[in-house]
């Protein structure tokens, strides 16, 4: 019997503690509540007036907006200006002098012992398959030039290989595990 009335006293303490407890935290929400509402009245008696949702959502969409045209300028004029090169290389006349530049990349590469030259280096993605060709050793490879590319390999085909040179091509750049410049190369390998 004396364990029951122990047993009830604590547990009435503890509803005692836990009531007063509740009192204390709703005080102070109260307390905090009124000082909030004190500062937001001290804030708007300084003429700061709270902006609307609607206004707030507009210059939100308006920044978004002016966000994504500028990377879209960058990027068009990025575009354009790689748009421009491509035509530059593919409208390009050969030089008067390509020949002369030939040899005598040839006779360098031949005079420090070397059996072969890389003779014209341009990007893989100015060929017709980016350069898919030129990667998997295709034999049909040539097919694929275009431009100054196709012109080189032209004046190659026709001066240097009925002299016994081999005409060979590839990848020599990977910018990002991707195919960047490939490279014409001539050979005097026998």
């Amino acid at each position: 019997m004396l364990l029951q009335r122990s047993t009830g006293a604590v547990l009435a303490d503890e509803t005692t503690r836990n009531t007063q407890a509740e009192e204390q935290s709703a005080t102070a929400t109260a307390d905090r509540s009124s000082l909030h509402h004190a500062e937001v009245s001290a804030s708007m008696a300084q003429g700061a007036t709270l902006p609307s949702a609607k206004s707030l959502q507009s210059l939100a969409q308006s920044a978004r907006a002016a966000r994504r045209l500028r990377p879209n300028d960058e990027l068009a004029q990025r575009r354009a200006l790689i748009e421009e090169q491509r035509d530059a290389f593919l409208a390009a006349p050969l030089p008067a002098d390509t020949l002369a530049r030939l040899t005598a990349q040839v006779s360098r590469a031949a005079t420090e012992g070397e059996l072969a030259a890389h003779v014209y280096r341009f990007p893989s993605e100015y060929c017709t398959d980016r350069g898919r060709a030129l990667n998997n050793e295709d034999h049909e490879w040539p097919a694929t030039l275009q431009g100054l590319a196709l012109a080189h390999y032209n004046i190659l085909l026709c001066e240097f290989v009925p002299l016994g040179f081999h005409i060979g091509a590839q990848i020599v750049t990977w910018p990002m595990l991707m195919p960047g410049d490939a490279s014409l190369i001539l050979s005097w390998r026998t």
